[in-house]
């Protein structure tokens, strides 16, 4: 009898501890992600144990794993490199593109041709010889390609606002982690940031990232988060709370850009949410501008600087210290170019020597560059050509037209059509549609995002405009326990 209840007690065992295996790794996963914020060695270590997490889990845990682990990059490095985040990143994609292979041999899971066939040609078309392009680039655009695919293969089997609390979870523990800055060893000091802000009070740089960076991914995390709110997946405190969080995250990085774009996302949501609930819509938004106004108030020496930036910079061109430049191991050969000289120019303009243009200058120069030749024209550079002034073009679509050209962006083009189901868009689709993609456009025009920022879009586009019965008849005011279909 002792043994038979032994074997119970240990099946129990292992029952529960199946049952908490989620919260075991995430909890994991937490304590050696605070470990690498002291100690580089263990870099390695915790990108090994994620990678190695990702082969148990399904497709969703593994997609919510890797939201959460982006607001982390910048300590998963070596030697001040994110090329081994990178690779553990598409490690992780590549194994979920096996397990997808394997339900497609076992005929569960068809190819869909009309997302693979434009994927296929546009990597076909980066590594064409026209093209600089590096084997490490290639294989991580391919790897986010395969992510998107994937995305839209298993739409039906994810939630939104699973994913949504993955990167909110993960930027509060990451702006938490930021007060390791005191005591860590591997801070770059806010002396840095002081000094590319431009100003005496720090931009809140989380772990060690560029406040800009931070400012689009709290932006991207609202844009979410106002979704999930018009879908009616989240209740009012839910998103209250979460959204004056990450509104304050945001706003502590000084970012005028994300200032922008939240303005912008604020208002088109304030206008399809009052049309669509009326009364409690209107109570809801003025809610929010209350709490945004307070949050504004509370933050005065912040609210100073928005109010007054554009005073602080000089209106011409941030110019870095040719000396300083020439440090860099990059630019030794350079050091005695004459500064301002046709030579020193176009080794700027060939991104052998680092050199900030400003905003409107790196506009311009790329569009020059752009334009030389019928070839860039319509093929572009490359995505391994090296960016003017060591910068990119702070334009997403000039730098995409630049990277690619007018055929190459084409192609993008029809890759982002293709997720589209013309047959099922609807007012609701419509409406989430137009709240997530205007503010993005904003922000790509004064930006050139990384391709973490455009997997997180695809996400809401994809998730969030997906067709959803009960939403679609509760827009028209019918029953909200209507069943839940999805297209």
């Amino acid at each position: 009898m002792s043994n038979d209840s032994a074997k119970e007690k240990f099946k129990h065992f292992i029952f529960k501890l199946k049952k908490h295996s989620e919260l075991i790794v995430v909890s994991l996963v937490v304590f050696l992600l605070f470990l690498t914020c002291f100690f580089e060695e263990i870099v390695p270590f915790v990108l090994i144990f994620c990678i190695l997490s990702s082969t148990f889990l399904n497709f969703e845990k593994t997609l919510q794993l890797i939201l959460f682990l982006l607001p982390f990059r910048s300590i998963l490095t070596l030697n001040n490199s994110s090329l081994i985040f990178r690779f553990s990143v598409i490690v992780i994609i590549f194994g979920m593109g096996v397990k997808y292979l394997i339900e497609l041999f076992k005929k569960n899971k068809k190819v869909n041709l009309k997302t693979f066939i434009p994927i296929s040609i546009f990597l076909i078309f980066i590594v064409l010889p026209i093209h600089k392009v590096k084997l490490s680039n290639f294989v991580y655009i391919a790897g986010i390609l395969i992510l998107l695919y994937l995305i839209f293969e298993y739409k039906n089997e994810l939630s939104l606002k699973k994913l949504i609390y993955s990167i909110f979870y993960g930027l509060i523990i990451s702006s938490l982690f930021y007060l390791t800055n005191f005591i860590s060893s591997r801070v770059e000091g806010n002396e840095l940031i002081n000094a590319i802000s431009g100003f005496n009070t720090p931009r809140f740089a989380g772990l060690y990232e560029h406040p800009n960076i931070i400012g689009m991914r709290v932006l991207l995390l609202l844009i979410g988060l106002f979704v999930l709110r018009y879908k009616e997946e989240i209740n009012n405190g839910q998103f209250i709370v979460m959204s004056i969080i990450s509104f304050i995250i945001g706003y502590l990085t000084i970012s005028r850009i994300f200032i922008l774009c939240f303005v912008i996302l604020l208002i088109i949501f304030s206008i399809l949410y009052v049309v669509k609930k009326r009364k409690k819509g209107l109570i809801l938004c003025a809610n929010i501008f209350m709490a945004v106004l307070a949050v504004s108030v509370v933050l005065y020496k912040q609210s100073i600087i928005y109010l007054s930036r554009a005073n602080i910079l000089p209106d011409s061109v941030i110019v870095r210290l040719f000396d300083e430049c020439a440090e860099k191991e990059t630019n030794q050969d350079y050091g005695d170019l004459e500064y301002g000289s046709d030579e020193w120019y176009q080794a700027c303009i060939n991104g052998e020597i680092y050199f900030d243009f400003g905003r409107s200058g790196f506009r311009k120069e790329y569009l020059k560059n752009w334009g030389k030749d019928i070839q860039t024209m319509l093929f572009g550079r490359g995505v391994g050509a090296k960016e003017i002034g060591q910068m990119n073009a702070h334009d997403w679509f000039i730098e995409t037209l630049w990277k690619h050209g007018i055929v190459g962006s084409i192609l993008i083009l029809l890759i982002l059509l293709s997720f589209i189901n013309y047959k099922k868009i609807t007012k609701f689709s419509f409406a989430i549609f137009v709240l997530i993609v205007l503010p993005v456009i904003i922000n790509c025009m004064f930006e050139s995002v990384e391709y973490y920022y455009e997997i997180t879009v695809m996400i809401m586009l994809i998730l969030g405009c997906k067709n959803d019965c009960r939403q679609e008849l509760e827009f028209s005011g019918v029953n909200k326990n209507t069943i839940t279909s999805t297209n």
